[in-house]
């Protein structure tokens, strides 16, 4: 994954004894690679030239004004030639200077030539250069594969002398190759002779063993390794020019953790470009560096963010280190608080994860890679190559102007080929459902859910401000309608809008509150999730052509938490949620839930892994043991409790009502995400709540609704993960698999000073004699493997001293 700047496995390997130079179909574009030189972290691209064309190294520099080279060592060329003082091609690169010769004619220096102002970026030496003329050419691509060589003829440049090239620069390198705004730097002259928009886009590598890439007049698409077209993925923002010709774009703040740092924004303004203040990018810099204020702030807040983890002394130039050992590695690199650089546009936010915002200084110690340029640069912010790499950036000069950006390949990478997926879900606390806010449409929005495990699709209020430019709706008898299980065809009785079309096919959707039924529309659309290695969040991964049902607006308005707009169907069957996730990424139809204990506080669902999954503080979860699984008619989850047992004794009931024999018609056990509290067919709970209380021993009070046995508070000890009262345990089928419910998950506050056992009494109104509900999955995972037919229980939280708020949602991986 370190090399995704790689762009394509055959750029190197072509040889200069395979170049076509023949005319070719039009040109869309050009590509031209470039890497890192592991001595100086400078950017040096080869670049083929003269003739016969040879291939010369070239610093790569985001503010110099044009390209350069050394003309004095053994330049030889049969169409170099260089224009006299005052002609046109003087007048292009925007010189009226006249070169003259102390000595000979030589291949650097005639006499009544043009002359340049020229500088080694690194050593700072400059001397008056030579404007010259000769052959440049770079490879054609459509965005996907390297195509011929180009050869652009009379390509205006500047000649130096050898000593210009002898101090600072990489070895081997020649001259440079300038990409800022002005006159005849390479891009503008490309485009202007080959009729391109005048745009590039590059692409850093973040290694010195592979290639990275710069593309030439390409509007889209980019596509890298291994398969990533990211033109679809780029954001904007405006592109300011300084008048010395840099880039320069407006940072509105910065936030650590998505909290604002507190900073001079006044230094961040663009007032007073060129002179004073404002964001610039320079490729000369191998980190960013920052005025000294905004430094301090930002180190500051980054550490605060991270007050758990010891600093240890400062590498130069960094001013924050710590001991690598202490951060875990994410998908993005090592697990630490994101940085986010709030851009001028329409979300236009930069993303700065662990990959470019921490660098091993040396073995075992990785550091903040921010340097403190106190008041030395013009810039405020001088962004380095080390927060570019891996992160396509394209500079429109043409009238718009814009900067494009897109997140880093890594992140894209994870996304198309995620591990798993991570979805918060937290409890209403008006109607005690579990909610999850969904990702999907184009542009996306979030959307909230009730999470059913009894439903068996996911269905959305469509007539309500649904608004996507990738919705659609299958035909009747479509292979997408055949997917869904469903041969029904759905008719309007008006015209068609949002959830109804005419000739499209149906499916049952019911409110699971009200239960309330109707007819809704099968339909397919962009839904997205964050990917996750178990530790941290990830990039989002889109899934298009997603099938879910449309309802009308009628059918979300009572009984659902306030703002819900569907429900999420997890139940076993074809288009569920869990089963669509894995069939369209190749994840195993496996997940993952963790309920959280209260309404101010996420839980969580894990799709397609196995585990671990980690928690603050370190705590590293997989449910187990298993027990056997068993699906209903209806799609429920079933599990075998062969017993209860209280105190651990076992409690006297019919074991038949407990018996799975009969699925989905009547006993056995299932899990309800519905229902609050664990519902008991009436034998079991009368045995269940007189067996506890011969076992607590203790006088009890009149029961709160709708439970059945209750304790005045202050006569229960309480421990340091809740109250102290006999546990209760379900004994279930397999090898040490019993299900342990002690004081957190069986007692409730009914009001206050009282305590009630939270099981309910469910009479003979539910097919299984045992529904468990969600306060009995309180803090304890929960995994479901659809493959193995297989249900996993965790042990409580609790004894681990953590629980299901503490997934990292906070650093992304």
């Amino acid at each position: 994954m370190a090399h995704l700047a790689l762009f394509f496995l055959s750029l190197l390997s072509l040889s200069t004894t395979h170049l076509s130079l023949a005319a070719h179909s039009p040109i869309k574009g050009l590509v031209l690679p470039v890497r890192k030189d592991a001595a100086t972290k400078l950017l040096v691209a080869n670049i083929y030239g003269r003739t016969p064309l040879v291939p010369v190294g070239y610093v790569v520099d985001l503010t110099a004004p044009h390209l350069w080279v050394n003309c004095e060592t053994n330049y030889k060329s049969s169409t170099f030639h260089e224009p006299k003082c005052g002609s046109a091609q003087c007048k292009v690169a925007n010189t009226s200077f006249c070169h003259t010769c102390p000595i000979t004619a030589r291949p650097f220096c005639h006499a009544n030539t043009c002359g340049r102002l020229l500088e080694n970026p690194v050593s700072h030496q400059s001397t008056i250069g030579e404007v010259a003329q000769d052959v440049i050419a770079l490879r054609s691509t459509e965005g996907s594969n390297p195509g011929h060589l180009v050869r652009v003829p009379n390509f205006l440049f500047t000649c130096s002398p050898s000593a210009l090239v002898e101090r600072g620069l990489p070895e081997g390198v020649q001259g440079v190759a300038g990409l800022s705004q002005g006159h005849i730097p390479l891009q503008n002259q490309l485009a202007s002779r080959l009729g391109f928009k005048p745009t590039f886009t590059m692409c850093i590598p973040s290694t010195t063993k592979a290639n990275g890439v710069i593309f030439f007049g390409l509007d889209g698409p980019y596509r890298f390794l291994p398969g990533i077209d990211v033109s679809g993925s780029l954001k904007y923002t405006p592109l300011t020019i300084s008048p010395f010709m840099e880039y320069y774009i407006n940072v509105k703040s910065i936030k650590i953790n998505q909290k604002r740092v507190p900073l001079n924004t006044s230094l961040l303004a663009l007032t007073d470009i060129g002179t004073a203040g404002g964001t610039t990018f320079n490729t000369l810099l191998p980190y960013t560096i920052l005025e000294g204020s905004i430094f301090k702030a930002i180190i500051t807040f980054f550490a605060g963010q991270l007050s758990k983890v010891p600093r240890v002394k400062p590498i130069a130039p960094f001013g924050l280190c710590y001991e690598s050992k202490r951060f875990s590695s994410t998908l993005l690199g090592p697990g630490v608080p994101s940085i986010d650089l709030e851009l001028e546009g329409n979300d236009a936010i930069w993303s700065i994860f662990g990959q470019n915002s921490m660098v091993e200084a040396k073995p075992g110690i990785l550091c903040l890679a921010f340097v403190n340029g106190k008041n030395e640069y013009r810039a405020s912010i001088n962004i380095g190559t080390y927060q570019m790499q891996d992160i396509p950036l394209k500079f429109d000069l043409s009238q718009s102007s814009l900067l494009s950006f897109s997140p880093t390949l890594l992140s894209q990478a994870a996304a198309l080929s995620p591990k798993a997926l991570v979805l918060p879900l937290h409890k209403d606390a008006a109607t005690n459902l579990l909610v999850a806010k969904i990702q999907g449409r184009t542009p996306l929005i979030p959307t909230s859910y009730v999470v059913d495990l009894t439903a068996r699709h996911l269905w959305a209020n469509c007539e309500t401000n649904y608004k996507s430019s990738t919705f659609s709706e299958p035909k009747c008898g479509s292979a997408q309608c055949k997917a869904a299980n469903t041969s029904y065809c759905h008719t309007c009785p008006k015209a068609a809008r949002p959830f109804c079309h005419a000739n499209t096919c149906g499916l049952l959707l019911e409110n699971p509150m009200t239960h309330e039924s109707t007819i809704g529309e099968v339909a397919q659309d962009v839904i997205a999730f964050s990917s996750t290695d178990g530790s941290n969040p990830g990039p989002l991964v889109r899934v298009p052509n997603f099938l879910f049902t449309c309802s009308p607006s009628a059918l979300v308005e009572n009984g659902l938490p306030k703002g819900v707009q569907g429900v999420a169907g997890m139940a076993q069957a074809p288009i569920a949620l869990q089963n669509q996730l894995a069939s369209r990424l190749g994840l195993k139809p496996i997940f993952t839930m963790c309920v959280p204990a209260s309404s101010y506080d996420d839980g969580v669902i894990f799709f397609g892994s196995e585990g671990p999954y980690t928690l603050l503080p370190g705590v590293k979860v997989t449910p187990v043991p298993y027990t056997p699984m068993r699906i209903s008619p209806f799609g429920e989850y079933y599990i075998n409790v062969k017993s209860i047992k209280i105190n651990q004794k076992p409690v006297p009931i019919n074991k038949s009502l407990l018996s799975p024999a009969n699925i989905g018609t009547g006993g056995g056990t299932t899990i309800n995400t519905l229902l609050p509290y664990t519902v008991l067919e009436d034998s079991i709970f009368k045995a269940v709540t007189s067996f506890f209380a011969k076992e607590l021993s203790m006088p009890t009070v009149k029961p709160v609704a709708p439970f059945g046995l209750c304790y005045e508070s202050s006569r229960i000890s309480w421990t340091k993960v809740g109250p102290q009262v006999p546990s209760i345990d379900l004994e279930l089928e397999g090898k040490n698999a019993v299900w342990s419910i002690n004081g957190p998950n069986s007692m409730q506050q009914a009001k206050p000073g009282v305590l009630c056992l939270a099981f309910v009494n469910g009479g003979s109104n539910y097919r299984a004699s045992v529904n468990i509900g969600t306060y009995q999955m309180q803090n304890i995972p929960l995994q479901f493997d659809l493959s193995r037919s297989t249900f996993g229980v965790g042990s409580p939280l609790s004894d681990a001293r953590t629980n299901c708020a503490n997934f990292n949602f906070t650093t992304v991986a």
